[in-house]
This record gives C-alpha cells, structure tokens and sequence, in this order.
C-alpha cells in the first residue's frame, strides 16, 4: 500500500484508490483485540475531527471536507498499522517502497540527462525525487545498523543506499 504514494504521479487516482484498498482490507481484517490497540490510540484522531468540523466555517468548504477527510484518513490508517504492525517491519516496507521508486526513477532517467527534461524521474517534482531518496536512504541506515537484521539482508539493505545516493 505503501508504494501506492511514491507512484501517485504515475498512475494518477488508481494508486490512492489501491492504497485506500489495501489498506481498507487491512484494517477490515482486525481480530478484536487489535482494534483494543487502535482504540487506545483514538484521541490522536481529534484533530482530523476537527478537521472535518471546520467545514462548517470554512470559506471554501468543497475543499475544506476533502482535505479533512484526507487527514483523517491518513491519520487513521497510520494509527491501525503503527499499533498492529512491529516498527521493523513498517521500516522494511518504507524501504521495499522507496527502493522500487528509486529504481523505476533510475530507469527513465537517462532521458532527463539529455538535458530536455529536470531529473525527477517517476516524481512529480526534484523535491519529490529528494523525499524518495531520502527515505531510501533513512530507512536503508536504520535497516543496516539493526545487528538483529540478518547480515545478507543487510548486505542488500547496503545496496539500497547505495541506490538511494545515485
């Protein structure tokens, strides 16, 4: 679901419409006492209550409802998989998806440095280029410097910042 974000600029809608889907299903599928776990961590969604409330004041409340209802959304989800995924493994999936960005920009990339287009590969924008690098290169770090990690996963990991510093 992850991936989904780093190839908005691909496939337009059809990757927020996947990671909501994926994501959905994920949070579907909660036994019960993993819902317990999210609902303990509940009152971290009031400000995207709040959000959504303000549409009722708000000068432009189209786009109000929807940036509201994005937060929440947002908000919700990262509360269901932080409370019911381990910390590495979220780590992992930053990296897998960071890695396969990094790599699809690194292939058409060759077009950009003909000098007719910025170096933006599959993103948006240089800046956008930038976040998927560096959270390539954060999560490829934090993944290394786990002793727990076994080593040829992290002789790999090693590899993805290396990838991450092209």
């Amino acid at each position: 679901s992850l991936s989904a974000l780093y190839f908005v600029t691909v496939f337009q809608g059809l990757s927020v419409l996947a990671m909501l889907m994926v994501a959905g299903g994920y949070i579907v599928s909660l036994s019960s006492t993993q819902w317990a776990k999210v609902a303990r961590a509940a009152p971290l969604l009031i400000y995207a209550v709040f959000a959504v409330v303000s549409t009722l004041w708000s000068d432009a409340p189209a786009l109000t409802l929807r940036l509201g209802v994005q937060l929440l959304l947002t908000i919700a989800i990262a509360l269901a998989l932080y409370q019911t995924i381990g910390f590495k493994t979220i780590l992992t999936a930053v990296f897998a998806a960071g890695l396969l960005a990094c790599v699809a920009s690194m292939m058409v990339m060759p077009a950009a440095l003909t000098g007719a287009y910025p170096l933006t590969g599959i993103a948006a924008s240089k800046n956008q280029m930038a976040f998927f690098a560096s959270t390539l290169a954060l999560s490829s770090t934090a993944l290394f410097s786990d002793r727990a990690f076994p080593a040829v996963l992290r002789m790999a990991v090693f590899g993805g910042l290396l990838v991450s510093v092209i």
